[in-house]
């Protein structure tokens, strides 16, 4: 059981602790989203379609190491940009 402490504080004191405990959280990446970087991610299905070819074949260029690929949860993701790259090569 958490112990409670009642003290009497200034409101300049409240403030300065609820202020260091907010930063203290953001800079511990607390409320940062690993995975939410910028570009689109596809399915395996939609990255079918975008390079034209099955969904299996995905599977294989994956495997292959011949493209990227993301898992998110239980989802895996292909960064659009990257999938561009690789037909342009």
């Amino acid at each position: 059981m958490n112990d409670v402490l009642l003290m009497p504080l200034k409101l300049s004191e409240l403030e300065r602790l609820i202020e260091n405990s907010v930063s203290k959280a953001i800079n511990s990446n607390q409320f940062k989203e690993p995975h939410k970087e910028k570009g689109i991610y596809l399915t395996k299905q939609e990255a079918a379609k975008l390079l034209k070819v099955s969904p299996g074949s995905i599977d294989n260029y994956r495997r292959r190491g011949q493209i990227q690929s993301y898992q998110i949860g239980r989802n895996v993701l292909f960064k659009e940009e990257e999938l561009l790259a690789v037909v342009e090569q």
